[in-house]
């Protein structure tokens, strides 16, 4: 049943029309916007006394029977009022659907529609084409799906959809259908996007222009949602790269950050800030790592990553430099593009762990830098501190136990190596049977039956590409050199007993990003 917003009118599933007395709407006024919450007598009567001054106690009852008889409900099994007895009436819960409870976004409710039903057509047509933009502008396992009478969120249980569009019809110029739209962060109803729609803007040729540039603005909206780290934020709060990596798999699907580096360059072109100059510099940095070796075997662009995200990164720092969590982010871009900015990198890392709330950042980013200037035992104790602290937080914990890796292999103690690559092992094994080469302890037997299988399966340029791989997104940033050869070492041993010594010279002569 769904309810003009005044209660004058209600329209049944089958598209029937009911038309309710002032003292029937007065009631339901009451009920219908409180579901199971128990409304009394004394209370119904009170407000139907405003509506009509010669109702009595006994009115309260015989209303309620009419609107049961009016909406088809029964007074022994209800579906929409009920009756708790010695206390008053509740208008029922609407069960969430499942589809509606398990939805990425949901478009609903609408309203404003029920007074023209000739509207509902168009305003249904209108939530469909929203539906259908939105669904090619997220990923495949994000579902997005139309609700016209779609509960608020104390309806739902434990799982609720992650974001509404409420879409509110009104009679705008001449007649015609206007919508007000209103993206929310559904569990907590913040409002993230609001934009005003005249509905012949989308009818005739302006029709896709008009959907293309609302569903843009929208996953605009959720991309800034998505990456922006709040005000205030919550020791649990993940780094950068960390968001950006789920924002991507939410919106540009699983792990593609080809696609997130795409929208991010659209939407640093359409509104350029330094904020969004940082998302940019993170999604060029985790491409590149997120790539490979074998990317990189094909597609060789660290100059020129290094260039632009350099250019990014500097004039955002004068204005973001008070934001610790954008000043981590920024700290440790200037340490990896290694031009100069190293000590401006290392102050800004340490103003920013004493200030920041954001723990779980600052324990990740912080650690990663001392782990590059030589302090591997305060690394090791923030990356350990930082997984305490979000022990559930699946990406969070195998990123900071990656870096765990590295800070115990460049050590050179091969029982912690062997432990630390061991535990990396275990919670990420599909990544780890993919990426082993760069998680070599530093006394690698490359007998070893795993081992000698994994280097049959390389080919040449993959191995040689592994070590410039390893080399640029880790040792080159380790200044102690012991630290660094220790880092590559183990890789080294295995790749010249499979391939031979000059593949390690050859791999390491091409020319090096500067």
């Amino acid at each position: 049943m769904r309810f003009d917003q005044d209660f004058l009118f209600a329209t049944d599933e089958n598209g029937n029309r009911l038309r309710f007395t002032r003292a029937e709407r007065s009631v339901l006024r009451m009920l219908v916007p409180n579901p199971g919450r128990i409304i009394s007598r004394d209370r119904l009567l009170d407000e139907m006394t405003g509506a009509d001054p010669d109702v009595s106690d006994r009115s309260v009852d015989f209303i309620i029977n009419r609107l049961r008889r009016k909406l088809g409900d029964s007074a022994r099994r209800p579906q929409f009022i009920a009756t708790q007895y010695g206390e008053g009436y509740f208008w029922i819960p609407t069960a969430p659907s499942r589809s509606t409870a398990n939805a990425f976004i949901v478009i609903g409710p609408l309203r404003g529609i029920s007074e023209e039903p000739h509207l509902a057509t168009a305003a249904r047509r209108f939530a469909k084409q929203l539906q259908i933009g939105l669904t090619l502008r997220t990923s495949k396992d994000r579902t997005v799906v139309v609700d016209p009478l779609c509960p608020p969120p104390s309806q739902f249980g434990a799982e609720k959809p992650a974001y509404a569009i409420e879409l509110d019809f009104v009679a705008g110029a001449n007649g015609a259908l206007d919508c007000a739209l209103t993206l929310r962060a559904f569990p907590t109803a913040r409002v993230l996007h609001v934009r005003r729609c005249t509905m012949a803007d989308f009818s005739a040729a302006g029709t896709r222009s008009a959907f293309d540039e609302t569903c843009d603005l929208i996953v605009k909206a959720l991309w800034k949602t998505l990456t922006e780290a709040p005000l205030h934020a919550s020791p649990t709060e993940q780094p950068l790269p960390l968001r950006l990596h789920e924002a991507s798999e939410q919106l540009a699907g699983k792990q593609n950050w080809v696609e997130a580096e795409k929208r991010l360059r659209v939407l640093h072109a359409s509104s350029p800030n330094h904020r969004t100059a940082l998302l940019l510099a993170t999604a060029i940095h985790t491409r590149g790592l997120m790539g490979g070796p074998r990317r990189l075997a094909q597609d060789d662009r660290r100059c020129a990553d290094l260039d632009e995200i350099e250019a990014l990164v500097l004039p955002a720092i004068g204005a973001m430099q008070d934001d610790p969590v954008m000043a981590l982010g920024m700290a440790k871009f200037l340490y990896f593009i290694d031009r100069g900015h190293d000590r401006l990198a290392v102050e800004m890392a340490e103003a920013a762990f004493r200030q920041t709330t954001a723990l779980g950042t600052a324990y990740a980013v912080f650690g990663q830098i001392c782990m590059w200037e030589g302090e591997l035992e305060q690394a090791t104790a923030l990356f350990r501190a930082g997984l305490e602290l979000a022990p559930k937080q699946y990406y969070f914990s195998v990123y900071l136990r990656a870096m765990l890796c590295q800070a115990a292999i460049s050590s050179g103690d091969a029982v912690s190596a062997r432990r630390a690559v061991g535990e990396y092992a275990e919670l990420n094994p599909y990544a780890f049977s993919h990426t082993r080469l760069l998680f070599v302890p530093p006394d690698v037997d490359p007998i070893e039956p795993g081992w000698r299988e994994f280097l049959a399966g390389l080919d040449r340029a993959e191995a040689a590409a592994t070590l410039r791989y390893s080399q640029f997104y880790s040792a080159r940033l380790f200044r102690n050199a012991r630290h660094a050869r220790s880092l590559m070492e183990g890789a080294e041993t295995l790749i010249a007993a499979q391939f031979g010594p000059e593949l390690v010279k050859s791999a390491y002569a091409e020319q090096a990003p500067g």
